[in-house]
């Protein structure tokens, strides 16, 4: 984790992937950071207020799941759709695709801090998605209608 002084002055614990690293060097307000080339998403979403992603399904679920709001930058279409829908259920903010300047993501972020219809709209989410039956039970009924 890296510190970071976000342009909205507040500071902020940062993780992120090793590719991003070198691109945020300039915008931290410490030279200190755990570089890791990979950690599991159960461990890396543990304790996070807020989640950056590009909108890929795996990010968008795992957080989805956990009840953690999102900013999402999503980069093809895609992605747009899922940003799209994380923000009709209240759980995030889209930004436009490929628009993802710094100032904008920080604003995003603060805004999804600061404001808790966010994480509201991120649990009602994950309690949508905890009722929803296993896989198992899926593949079960599945087996039973067809036999």
């Amino acid at each position: 984790m890296i510190k970071c002084r976000l342009l909205m002055g507040a500071e902020a614990a940062i993780l992120a992937t090793a590719a991003v690293l070198a691109a945020m060097a300039a915008h931290t307000s410490s030279g200190a950071a755990q570089q890791r080339s990979f950690l599991p998403a159960a461990e890396l979403l543990d304790g996070v207020s807020v989640v950056v992603h590009h909108g890929g399904s795996g990010n968008t679920f795992g957080a989805a799941a956990r009840g953690i709001p999102a900013v999402v930058t999503p980069d093809i279409p895609g992605q747009q759709r899922q940003a799209r829908r994380l923000e009709a259920a209240g759980a995030g903010l889209a930004l436009p695709m490929g628009e993802a300047a710094p100032e904008d993501v920080t604003a995003a972020v603060g805004l999804v801090l600061s404001d808790p219809a966010y994480a509201l709209g991120a649990h009602r989410l994950r309690e949508e998605i905890a009722a929803m039956p296993s896989a198992s039970q899926v593949a079960e009924r599945l087996v039973a209608s067809v036999g």
